[in-house]
C-alpha cells in the first residue's frame, strides 16, 4: 500500500502527469513506476510465485484503471472528484485483497540497518502514508473538487505547494501531539485565511477551509492508531 501512495502521488510529478495525459502510452510509464516500486517493497516475498503473479496483476490493472479514468475525464472535459475517489478505492481494494493471501501475511522482517527497522514498523508506514495523504492526496482532492463543481482549478506551483504542504504537515503534527498544540493549529491556518480575505488570487477562502476539513480527520486517525 505504501508503494501505491508513493508512486501515485510524490512520484507522479507534473511531468509524469502531463505525459500520461498527452500520450496514450504515458500511462504505461506511470503504471510501471508503481509496478516496479511494488516489486521493490515486496522483495522479501518474491520467492513465492503467487506473490510475483499478483504483483504483475497489480501492475497491469494499475495501467488499465488509470487509462480508463483518463478517458472518462477527457470525455467530461474536467477532472472529476468521483472518478478520482473511485480510482483510489479500486487500487486500494486490489492491494488489500492481495495482502490477504496466505503468503503475503507471513512475517518476513527486512534485515537492513535503519531501513529495515523503519519498514518493519507498522506505525512508521502508517504515519508516512498519513503525511502523504495530507500533502499530496489532499492537494489533488481539492483540485478535483474545484474542477467538478466548476471552480477555477489548477495544481499549485512549487512555492505554493511547499507552503500548503508545510501548513498541512504542521497541522497534522499538532493534532497528533494534542493538548496545548491544538492552539497552534489556528496559528498555522491564519496566514492563508488573511491572504484569502485580502483577495490574493493565489489563496482562496474555500481552499483554506477544504484544506482544514480534509487534514484534521487524518491527524486524529494517526493520533489514535
Amino acid at each position: 500500500m505504501l508503494a501505491h501512495f508513493i508512486a501515485d502521488f510524490p512520484l507522479q510529478t507534473d511531468k509524469i502527469f502531463a505525459l500520461k495525459s498527452k500520450y496514450s502510452w504515458g500511462v504505461i510509464v506511470h503504471g510501471s513506476i508503481a509496478g516496479i516500486l511494488g516489486f521493490v517493497f515486496a522483495a522479501r516475498y518474491l520467492k513465492y510465485p503467487d506473490i510475483v503473479g499478483y504483483l504483475f496483476l497489480l501492475w497491469a490493472t494499475h495501467i488499465i484503471i488509470d487509462r480508463v479514468k483518463l478517458i472518462l475525464n477527457k470525455r467530461m472535459g474536467k477532472e472529476n472528484v468521483y472518478l478520482f475517489l473511485s480510482d483510489q478505492v479500486i487500487h486500494l481494494f486490489l492491494i488489500f485483497s492481495v495482502c490477504q493471501t496466505p503468503n503475503a501475511k507471513l512475517p518476513l522482517p527486512l534485515n537492513i540497518p535503519i531501513i529495515g527497522k523503519l519498514c518493519n514498523s507498522d506505525l512508521f508506514v502508517q504515519y508516512l502514508i498519513g503525511y502523504i495523504i495530507v500533502t499530496y492526496v489532499v492537494m489533488i482532492l481539492i483540485f478535483s473538487l474545484k474542477s467538478t463543481f466548476k471552480k477555477p482549478a489548477s495544481i499549485p506551483g512549487v512555492k505554493k505547494k511547499l507552503f500548503e504542504f508545510t501548513e498541512r504537515g504542521l497541522i497534522t503534527t499538532f493534532v497528533i501531539l494534542g493538548g496545548i498544540f491544538y492552539w497552534l493549529i489556528l496559528i498555522c491556518a491564519v496566514p492563508r485565511f488573511v491572504l484569502s480575505f485580502k483577495k490574493d488570487p493565489t489563496f482562496e477562502f474555500y481552499d483554506v477551509v477544504l484544506s482544514l476539513v480534509l487534514t484534521l480527520p487524518v491527524g486524529f486517525i494517526l493520533k489514535i492508531i
